[in-house]
């Protein structure tokens, strides 16, 4: 059935990566736990430093959304370069770069 019935995924694991390199599958999301790692570790530090006040950021900004990467033929040698066999680039100081919205919004 490869080809004939759409195959996707999440969390861009390893084989789906593969799948869709090869058409096998047509997309993947992946949620860039490097990045959300990252801000796991640089935004309480910011607050430790007094960059930002906790008592201060509205409830969005505590519990909150961030983007993914639909991942597909399009952009899977994108994907690959960057996220695979390279690292992003990140600004570890853009606390809310990636922030879609509040969870309870």
């Amino acid at each position: 059935l490869v080809g004939k019935v759409p195959v996707s995924g999440v969390d861009a694991i390893p084989e789906m990566i593969t799948a869709i390199k090869n058409k096998e599958a047509v997309a993947t999301v992946a949620s860039d736990a490097f990045w959300q790692g990252g801000m796991g570790l640089s935004i309480p530090l910011a607050v430790k430093q007094g960059k930002i006040k906790m008592e201060e950021l509205p409830e969005n900004k505590r519990e909150w959304i961030a983007q993914t990467i639909l991942i597909t033929q399009e952009n899977i040698d994108w994907y690959i370069e960057n996220y695979v066999e390279g690292t992003p680039e990140y600004d570890w100081n853009d606390y809310w770069g990636k922030w879609v919205r509040g969870i309870k919004e």
